[in-house]
């Protein structure tokens, strides 16, 4: 699998880079998503574990919301579900700024939404 980044830009906005890349696969499979995650970060020069553990608290927020929408209309029977993944997606953006900080790229200072610049 031969990946080439073709765009990387910084959107301010939602505080992230954005990269645009094409994958060469010509003898072989489609590459899995964790493949593709690995490769990515490698030719960003970080590493697959920060993007992993990124990558799955932005599915934690995400199951977060949907359950929040059954809690509004009545279908969910234990509200300590929204509690817990709440939770498991603070652990996962911990343990990915750790690990930032265990691999040298410093620890990212993070402010909070009522931050004023």
């Amino acid at each position: 699998m031969e990946l080439t980044i073709t765009q990387k830009r910084d959107n301010p906005l939602l505080e992230r880079t954005e990269v645009y890349f094409t994958i060469a696969h010509e003898k072989s499979g489609t590459p899995q998503r964790a493949e593709i995650r690995k490769a990515v970060a490698g030719a960003l020069g970080g590493q697959g574990g920060i993007v992993i553990l990124d990558w799955a608290r932005a599915v934690a927020r995400r199951a977060e919301r949907r359950v929040v929408a059954l809690h509004e209309v009545g279908f969910l029977g234990n509200p300590e579900v929204l509690k817990y993944l709440n939770r498991l997606a603070d652990l996962l953006f911990i343990l990915a700024r750790h690990q930032e900080a265990l691999d040298g790229k410093g620890a990212v200072t993070w402010r909070g939404k009522d931050h004023k610049p």
